[in-house]
């Protein structure tokens, strides 16, 4: 019903790393009952052993249910990124 990719990042101006939320999905019929909450307490402490620092999510900008969710346990909006695609990914769907 629910899923959370994790993963820890090196960074060069730090001597500790970051944590970085990747992914999370919660299926619709199982939101508003805690599940998110419950994998996020469990990325932050995971993080927390690794020695993170801090955790990053991102969600895009039309998820303000998302962003409502994350700001209501902690996290706090940083609004400027800057990303430049290098490739066009191509789909190939699965036969």
């Amino acid at each position: 019903v629910g899923y959370i990719a994790v993963h820890t990042v090196d960074v060069v101006h730090d001597d500790m790393p970051c944590g970085r939320i990747s992914s999370m999905i919660i299926d619709e019929n199982f939101r508003d009952m805690s599940i998110g909450k419950q994998l996020l307490a469990h990325a932050e402490t995971y993080l927390k052993k690794q020695n993170c620092h801090r955790i990053e999510v991102t969600s895009h900008i039309s998820r303000e249910e998302a962003h409502g969710f994350y700001l209501h346990l902690g996290y706090r909006i940083t609004p400027l990124r800057f990303i430049k695609l290098l490739a066009q990914r191509v789909l190939v769907a699965a036969s």
